[in-house]
Formats: C-alpha cells, structure tokens, sequence
C-alpha cells in the first residue's frame, strides 16, 4: 500500500508542473496494471488502455505529420474521458515499428493538457528508460529528463 500513496503524491505533484507525467515503470508481469485500476477504483481516476486511445488500425495520413496526428488524436480521446487525471496502460502501439512514433515525446505533449500516469513497459537505469520491441527484439531507449519515475519489481 506505501507505493500507492507515494504514486498518490507524486501524481499529485506533476498536476502542478509542465509536464504532468509519472511513470510507472515495470517489466511485464510486476504489477502494473493492478496498481492502476487499485488507483482507480480507489481515487475515480479514468484508466484506459493505449488501444482505447490510439487504436492498432489508426494510420495518419503523412510521414511527415504523425507525431502531431498521434498527439491530437490522443489528447481529443483523452480530453473526452473528462478525468483530472488518466491512468494509462498497456501501449503496445505507441511502440508500433511502422508508426515511428518517439513515445517519450508524444507522452510530453499530451501530459501538458492531460495528468497523465503511465505504465511504462521496459526498465528504468541511470536517467534512461528502455522498452524491448517484441516484434523485432530491438531495445528503445530514452534519455528522461523533468519526468517522475516509479520502477517497481
């Protein structure tokens, strides 16, 4: 129950930051999921799986544009929910090899209208976050910077 309340308070802190963002962070199988829906139950926070809000068939319509395209479709999902705070899990498609989508930045931008906690699936080491590709066994990594992260085992 400790992890909830520190969750709690640093969900609590990011509302009033730039970014509002934590993230969660855990292999598959740690935990995650179960926390969130724990915090919604618990605190009336809206939890929504990635597929709810970028679905696996979404393509945009330019090279050029889908960064943007993904950002607005997933803040106009989100915004609908009408929630102070999502609890956002299981985003296999942010991660999708023919999107090319950089899911760290895409988080950044819609966490600036939207509290965002996020189950990040992959690890947490010295700064940076990193998700294994399933599909290709390729490693993502991301340098963090201004993000709040909780990795639990």
């Amino acid at each position: 129950m400790a992890i909830v309340q520190q969750i709690v308070e640093c969900v609590h802190d990011a509302a009033q930051t730039t970014d509002k963002m934590v993230l969660l962070i855990g292999a598959p199988g740690s935990g995650k999921s179960k926390i969130l829906r724990e915090l919604a139950s618990m605190r009336g926070w809206k939890y929504v799986e990635g597929k709810e809000v970028l679905p696996k068939e979404w393509r945009p319509t330019a090279h050029v544009s889908r960064q943007a395209e993904a950002a607005r479709a997933i803040t106009k999902a989100l915004a609908a929910l009408g929630a102070d705070v999502v609890l956002l899990d299981n985003m296999r498609n942010f991660f999708a090899a023919e999107l090319e989508l950089q899911p760290v930045e895409l988080l950044r931008t819609i966490s600036k209208k939207q509290t965002l906690l996020v189950a990040w699936p992959g690890e947490y080491h010295e700064g940076v976050i990193s998700h294994l590709r399933r599909a290709t066994g390729e490693r993502l990594e991301y340098p963090l910077t201004d993000i709040t992260v909780i990795q639990i085992d």
